[in-house]
């Protein structure tokens, strides 16, 4: 526990060191992340910050009693567009080891590991955000990489009008409602009857057995659930249930990040080039 703790307060020192370092240099400091810094680059010199990248990897070696050939800093990336967006979970997750760019951008509530990002080759990448969750509603998924991420990358925008998700929404699930559907797994009802005979997996598995299961939150108490009620996608369609049945609370939630008036904030908006 000792050297753990220690391996990941020496990298933290390191990553404070690098920033202070590029800050010194000239560079915006965007942003960093475990063993990775973001930067942005006014002078839009690759050689320029390499360079400067070479003295921080040389002030770190002279540091330690066995510095290795290998140990060195790369490029991951070239962002375009880089998107925070605001919350609960912000700042430096120790206090004590901030500097000024944590002092400054904490009181901004950006969420910590939370952001997306488009490369300068239109490449979207995304950190930790709901929307790359396996359990999302398929038409979540749709929504998002078919109409939003395209234009993410092409305008420099994360976030949309909630007028044009709604269109969407009515659009896609009045075609196939089964869009909205969630996948929930259970075992067999006698492994909860004793501990949690009333949960939400037990009540699947007494209604509709042991398996996998595609469940859709419906408005007409169809169904297992204690406050929304979900039915296969088979009773949706047996009972003619349409659109205006579907229950999207879980929807709106999985999209929520990217619906105006989310408080979103592009930190590269520092100058022309990053």
């Amino acid at each position: 526990m000792i050297a753990g703790g220690d391996c990941t307060r020496i990298g933290r020192q390191w990553t404070k060191y690098a920033r202070k370092v590029f800050r010194e240099a000239g560079y915006v400091i965007i942003y960093s992340d475990t063993d990775s810094c973001y930067i942005g680059d006014p002078f839009n010199d690759k050689e320029k910050m390499l360079a400067v990248k070479d003295k921080i990897i040389e002030g770190i070696k002279e540091t330690v009693p066995f510095p290795q050939a290998t140990f060195d800093m790369g490029i991951d990336d070239e962002i375009k567009y880089m998107f925070f967006f605001k919350g609960e979970k912000q700042g430096a997750e120790h206090d004590d080891e901030m500097d000024e760019d944590d002092i400054k951008n904490k009181p901004l509530s950006l969420m910590k590991k939370n952001y997306i990002y488009v490369t300068q080759d239109n490449k979207l990448k995304i950190k930790n955000l709901g929307i790359k969750k396996k359990n999302i509603t398929a038409v979540s998924k749709k929504i998002f990489w078919n109409d939003m991420v395209p234009r993410i990358i092409s305008e420099g925008r994360a976030t949309f009008p909630r007028t044009m998700v709604q269109n969407l929404l009515i659009k896609y699930l009045q075609a196939d409602p089964s869009l909205a559907a969630t996948r929930k797994m259970v075992g067999k009802f006698e492994q909860y009857e004793k501990s949690a005979p009333n949960s939400f997996p037990a009540q699947i598995a007494k209604q509709y057995g042991a398996g996998v299961h595609f469940m859709i939150p419906n408005t007409r108490g169809l169904g297992v659930g204690k406050k929304t009620k979900y039915c296969t996608v088979e009773e949706f369609k047996e009972n003619k249930m349409t659109f205006d049945n579907i229950d999207l609370s879980a929807v709106w939630s999985e999209l929520g990040y990217f619906i105006e008036p989310v408080k979103v904030k592009n930190l590269f908006e520092f100058g022309e080039t990053a």
